[in-house]
């Protein structure tokens, strides 16, 4: 999931494997649910840390972990959680 960081007021803790989008998508319009593939998984976080100077291209990104390189603006180690566990992407 990839949710743009301006949408989002929280002000208390998520629980993990919760989605409250009522507590803290207050501002947001409907979700827009949508599936990507091949590059753009890879593509999508490489393009948030590009540029996060507060203009708001930062992503809260759901079931992704990478290794950020600001000082580049690269990522490395790009990850998904499945079912199953972690998987390279």
């Amino acid at each position: 999931m990839f949710i743009n960081a301006g949408a989002i007021s929280l002000s208390g803790n998520i629980l993990a494997d919760s989605m409250p989008t009522e507590q803290f998508l207050r501002n947001s319009g409907a979700l827009c649910p949508f599936r990507i593939s091949g590059a753009a998984p890879k593509a999508a976080p490489l393009h948030t840390v590009s540029d996060w100077n507060g203009e708001g291209r930062w992503l809260q990104i759901a079931r992704f972990a990478f290794e950020h390189d600001a000082d580049n603006a690269l990522i490395a180690n790009l990850r998904v959680r499945e079912v199953n566990g972690w998987e390279p992407s």
